[in-house]
Order: C-alpha cells, then sequence, then structure tokens
C-alpha cells in the first residue's frame, strides 16, 4: 500500500492509495486533533467512465461549496466591520473580490480597499489550490486506458 501524504505535519490529513485493488482512502482529521479520522471515504478508482463524471462532478460541486463558504465568511466580516451596508451587497463584492472578477460595480471605501485586495489574493492562492487538487483527483480516479 503506497502512503500520500497531504499534510506534512500540518494536521490537514492524510491519503492511502493502494493500486493494485484500486482502493483510495481519504484521512481527515478533527479540528484541534492530531490524530483520528472524521471519516474515512473510501472511493474505488480505475473503473468506468460514468464512475469518473459523478465523482468528478461531486468533488467539484464540493469545492464550490467551500469557495461560496469562504465567500459568505468574507462577506460577514464585511458587515461586521461596517465596511459594506447588507449582506447582499457584502456577498457580491465578496464573490467578485474572491473571484477576481471585479464587475460589480460595489467599491469599499478607501479605508478598507487593502482588506478587498488581501480577499482577492486569497482567492488566487486558493483557488490554485483547487485546482492541484483536480488534478490530482483525476490521476486517481480517472478511468484506465484500454489497448
Amino acid at each position: 500500500m503506497e502512503k500520500l501524504e497531504l499534510d506534512r505535519g500540518l494536521g490537514l490529513g492524510s491519503a492511502f492509495a493502494d493500486r493494485d485493488r484500486g482502493l483510495a482512502c481519504l484521512r481527515i482529521p478533527a479540528a484541534g486533533q492530531d490524530s483520528g479520522p472524521i471519516k474515512r471515504v473510501q472511493v474505488r478508482g480505475k473503473h468506468s467512465h460514468g464512475y469518473f463524471i459523478v465523482a468528478l462532478a461531486l468533488i467539484a460541486l464540493g469545492a464550490a461549496a467551500l469557495h461560496s463558504f469562504e465567500a459568505s465568511l468574507w462577506a460577514l466580516l464585511y458587515m461586521r466591520l461596517g465596511a459594506l451596508p447588507d449582506g447582499i451587497t457584502a456577498m457580491l463584492y465578496s464573490l467578485g473580490a474572491i473571484t477576481s472578477y471585479g464587475h460589480a460595480g460595489v467599491f469599499l471605501e478607501d479605508r478598507w480597499k487593502l482588506l478587498g485586495a488581501i480577499e482577492a489574493m486569497n482567492g488566487l492562492i486558493l483557488f490554485g489550490l483547487t485546482t492541484a487538487f483536480l488534478f490530482s483527483a483525476i490521476e486517481e480516479i480517472r478511468p484506465t486506458r484500454r489497448g
């Protein structure tokens, strides 16, 4: 069994892959724990194209949900600080900043502009990490080529 380290001591979890049986197991520790899984997920890889499409769609949907959750946390911060007046405006600005889209027509006051730039940089880094994670997932679950 081949062990793939995800965290290098950061407490982010670890993945185990057994290429002979087509199994992958992900262990994610609970917040504040150094060991002990919250959930153990077994993925049967290297099978059909249908499995590949469904698994990749679920992974992408989960990533989108996590990015949306992070944007909502930024929006909540903007509202708590009084940088933006209401939740809809704060969420619109946050989604525009985190995706670096920026065409919403909502702007921060001068004293909060650095915070918006920090959110944009955070979004850039997280979308890059998500892309790397998706490519890694594709490598693990894609169907084997025959022939």
